[in-house]
């Protein structure tokens, strides 16, 4: 099995996750957008950045945030109080997502269906065990099918990211406009991560060896990437994926670690300067930014989603701000 085979690490300490975390705090949507757009990084020994744009809420001005990095399928209510419940719970929701686009006729990574989702998750996953244990992750040939869920709104272990710096904005942006009332004070954030310092190379399945992504690999993040030829959608976002890394098993003695420490921060050590960067602005100004990354920037919902669903809301947007 696919956890049987990972490399022993030396457990991690478990952390403040402030210390992983710088915080840069801006006032007015036109400072936020200006400085997100503006980042740069030096392209040189292959370094790149990856970003995240959510809405969060916090707990105070200067406070922790709500969600931060914790996978949708780790949050309330989805988020179950032991590994193999949590594991079962998600099989279920593959397992769902493929039995539904079956009966729709589309077409699935691998041409996998719901009764493969079954067979690999009983081989590899050992959801059928009572005597559980390990760090549970997803067998990579359903890594593909997790993608696909998560960037379609499904709650996976994974976390949506992309490569383009004005995209993030835009879905923070977005989902500061839509978000409901929560604990705390709501604000768009971009999430930026160094990629090279903390993910393994960009994987996309399949493979000729799918277990060579595993082996031998320090890296506490895995990037997960979906062939963009098929989707258009993907390839407009500039999208990507983060999980946990697989090999990285700092936790094999405890099988509940993954659902206590749910953060995709814990998995980062706690020295040298923050692994994260968090950029945040009101709620309040989302509405401005994305008026300016339209008018700046050309990032639309139109363009980014390619539908005419979201052509209709970017139009109804720009009625009210005229």
């Amino acid at each position: 099995g696919l956890l049987r085979r990972g490399p022993r690490v030396i457990p991690m300490r478990v952390t403040s996750l402030a210390r992983r975390t710088q915080v840069i705090s801006y006032q007015t949507a036109f400072k936020w957008v200006d400085a997100v757009t503006s980042l740069r990084f030096a392209y040189q020994h292959g370094e790149f950045a990856l970003f995240r744009g959510c809405c969060d809420f916090r707990t105070s001005e200067n406070g922790a945030f709500k969600h931060g990095l914790v996978p949708g399928a780790l949050r309330s209510p989805h988020r179950k109080e032991t590994a193999r419940e949590q594991c079962v719970f998600e099989m279920k929701i593959l397992r769902k997502f493929a039995e539904h686009a079956n009966r729709a006729g589309m077409a699935l990574p691998r041409g996998i269906g719901p009764a493969e989702v079954c067979e690999i998750a009983r081989r590899d996953w050992w959801v059928g065990r009572t005597d559980y244990g390990g760090l549970c992750h997803y067998p990579l040939e359903l890594l593909e099918l997790a993608a696909l869920a998560q960037h379609h709104g499904c709650p996976t272990r994974l976390l949506d990211w992309t490569t383009d710096r004005a995209v993030a904005a835009h879905f923070a942006a977005t989902s500061a406009m839509k978000s409901s009332n929560g604990d705390g004070i709501p604000v768009m954030v971009v999430w930026v991560l160094k990629a090279p310092n903390y993910c393994a190379r960009s994987f996309t399945a399949p493979t000729p060896d799918p277990m060579s992504v595993h082996h031998g690999d320090q890296h506490p993040l895995l990037r997960v990437d979906l062939p963009m030829g098929a989707n258009p959608r993907l390839h407009a976002q500039r999208g990507t994926f983060l999980m946990a890394h697989p090999s990285h098993e700092a936790i094999a003695g405890d099988p509940d670690w993954y659902v206590a420490h749910d953060d995709l921060r814990h998995l980062v050590a706690d020295d040298g300067p923050p692994a994260f960067v968090a950029h945040v602005a009101p709620a309040s100004e989302a509405m401005t930014a994305l008026h300016f990354l339209a008018t700046y920037f050309d990032i639309t919902e139109s363009r980014l989603y390619q539908s005419l669903d979201h052509v209709a809301e970017q139009t109804k947007r720009e009625i009210k701000i005229r």
